[in-house]
Formats: structure tokens, sequence, C-alpha cells
């Protein structure tokens, strides 16, 4: 479900690979930031709401790099960083107030998308 989303919503010219464990990569070449957000918020519309519903739910982690003239190597090595760094983050257990620290919350398996797409700001979306 969430290859065919990522599919349907790339143009003719992106590239979507998929690797190991549910992880995805999408070359978005010649795409400016605000088209690579638009195509984040139209992945997440359609693929969020179906990976909450799961009886566990999973989330959608998205970790974005950009490349400007350097080779499309280094943005995909930015981006693989990036999501690890969001993946440890998401696998941390969060401080419960009322139960202490090593609440189940931050236990959610995940489904990964790194996005290659122009934005030099945000390293997660």
């Amino acid at each position: 479900m969430v290859e065919r989303t990522l599919r349907e919503t790339a143009r003719g010219g992106d590239v979507v690979s998929v690797g190991r464990g549910g992880r995805f990569r999408v070359v978005l070449p010649g795409t400016g930031e605000l088209a690579a957000r638009a195509y984040l918020r139209r992945v997440r519309a359609g693929v969020d709401p179906i990976l909450e519903a799961c009886p566990d739910p999973l989330r959608l982690v998205i970790a974005t790099a950009t490349v400007l003239g350097g080779p499309v190597d280094d943005a995909i090595r930015t981006a693989e960083r990036r999501m690890v760094v969001l993946r440890e983050a998401a696998n941390r257990p969060l401080a419960d107030p009322l139960r202490g620290a090593g609440g189940e919350s931050g236990s959610q398996p995940q489904v990964g998308l790194e996005d290659d797409a122009p934005d030099p700001r945000a390293a997660a979306d």
C-alpha cells in the first residue's frame, strides 16, 4: 500500500525504489522545495490514515536531503543518516509523567521513506 501510494503520487521522471525492512527511496529530480513538500503531503494523506488504522499502528518516518549541483549519492547518504537519527528517536521511550520514563509510547513499528527531495532546512517532515 505504501509503495503503491508512492508510485501513484510520483511524476513520470521521479524514481521510487524499494529497500529492505519497509524502506523506500524516492528521488524527485528537478523538484523545488514547494513541490517536494506537496508530494510529501499527498503521500501522508494517502498513507497515514491506513497505517494508523492497522491493528498494530504504524508510523511513516520521512527523511529528506537536497542536491544542489552535487552528486545524488551525497544526498542519499545525508537522508540515510537523518533516517537513522529519526528512527532512534522514534524508538526511544517517551517519559510518561504518571509512570516515569520508559513508557510504551515510543515503541510503534515504522515504515520508512527516504525522500531526497530538495529541502535544505528540514531533516524530517
